[in-house]
């Protein structure tokens, strides 16, 4: 999918998150700056929540309450390991039937289940972005 915008970006995650059954584990991959946390928000709103959505860059973890879900918003961008991850409390989270949206991915794959839907958004010009989704089975 191409998105010419921010708001468009967060319209297309938006209809995914509409689409979505507990548990999920969705995964965001992209370039500093490529839209993550703008398609986490987008997500986020699909899934019924109001909350205000930010980058969990520092608290490592954010939680949001959605109409039928609990959302768990993670950046693993300074995550490096097992001890790493498994100090954000993650794997307490995988159990549960919720909603897990995990940015910079890459960081943790060998610990994600292979059950999940990988989204890469690619940086085309100004504010243009290639949207790839893989493993989404709604």
């Amino acid at each position: 999918m191409i998105s010419n915008s921010p708001q468009e970006t967060i319209e297309i995650a938006k209809n995914i998150g509409q689409r979505l059954k507990q548990p999920a584990v969705i995964t965001l991959e992209g370039e500093m700056g490529a839209g993550k946390t703008c398609f986490a928000r987008g997500l986020v709103m699909g899934l019924g929540s109001t909350e205000l959505v930010t980058s969990p860059t520092f608290a490592l973890v954010n939680i949001y309450s959605g109409s039928k879900f609990k959302i768990y918003h993670f950046d693993m961008y300074r995550v490096k390991g097992f001890f790493d991850l498994e100090s954000t409390g993650f794997f307490d989270f995988l159990s549960q039937q919720a909603i897990l949206i995990i940015e910079w991915s890459s960081n943790v794959l060998e610990y994600l289940p292979e059950q999940r839907i990988d989204i890469q958004i690619v940086k085309l010009k100004d504010e243009k972005r290639e949207i790839k989704v893989y493993g989404l089975n709604i």
